[in-house]
């Protein structure tokens, strides 16, 4: 299995997120501080955006 590692985006500061998967990757780990506000923003946004293209393993952050 070959797992795509994110983390700290934070998104919040507008900066527009346009990578794309690695072509081989099997999923996402996605490792804390893509939104602050609590926790549901950040899941909704990678149920908005990664989630159609492979499995996500999330961990909040302290942001989240």
């Amino acid at each position: 299995m070959k797992l795509w590692i994110i983390s700290d985006l934070h998104l919040e500061f507008g900066q527009p997120y346009v990578q794309v998967p690695p072509p081989d990757a099997d999923a996402l780990l996605r490792a804390g501080d893509l939104l602050t506000r609590g926790i549901v923003p950040s899941i909704e946004w990678l149920a908005a955006n990664i989630t159609s293209s492979m499995p996500v393993v999330f961990t909040a952050g302290n942001h989240e």
